[in-house]
Order: C-alpha cells, then sequence, then structure tokens
C-alpha cells in the first residue's frame, strides 16, 4: 500500500529537500507513525489534511491516529504559517 504526503518547506530539512514523498504503508497504519517514520518530529506538526474518500475527495482535517489507506493524499502543515 502506498500514501503520497506533500510538507511545506519547513518540513524540508527532514525529508532531505523534498516536499513530496510516495510512501508505503503497511495496513492499519496511522499517519502520526509514517511522519515519525519519515522523520518529521511529532510536536512540529501543527495539523494533516487528507483526501480520504469518505471524506468526500476534499482535504479535511485528520488527527494523528487517523488510519491510512491506498492512494491516500496527506498534507502537513506546521504550528506556524507566514506569507
Amino acid at each position: 500500500m502506498q500514501v503520497s504526503i506533500k510538507v511545506t518547506g519547513w518540513y524540508r530539512r527532514y525529508t532531505s529537500g523534498v516536499t513530496e514523498l510516495d510512501v508505503q504503508i503497511k495496513e492499519g497504519e496511522p499517519i502520526g507513525a509514517i511522519l515519525c517514520r519519515i522523520g518529521i518530529p511529532e510536536d512540529e506538526i501543527g495539523f494533516i489534511t487528507s483526501d480520504q474518500s469518505f471524506l468526500g475527495g476534499r482535504f479535511q482535517v485528520v488527527e494523528k491516529s487517523h488510519i491510512l489507506v491506498d492512494g491516500e493524499h496527506i498534507k502537513v502543515f506546521p504550528l506556524i504559517l507566514g506569507g
């Protein structure tokens, strides 16, 4: 199973400069565990959004305990955003 994770520029220091990752997952694995596995510290996660089909195909905020499904697209945002 595979999911797509998109992170903001803030997290590039943990992902070798990459902002979009395709990650292999195990069935029943929560997003918090995946983000930890790719090196993003839990205390730096502001919020997470998902486009999982039961959410109607729109990105909606999910908890770190959200169980991922094959083909899901995730976006991760830091606590502070600027522009």
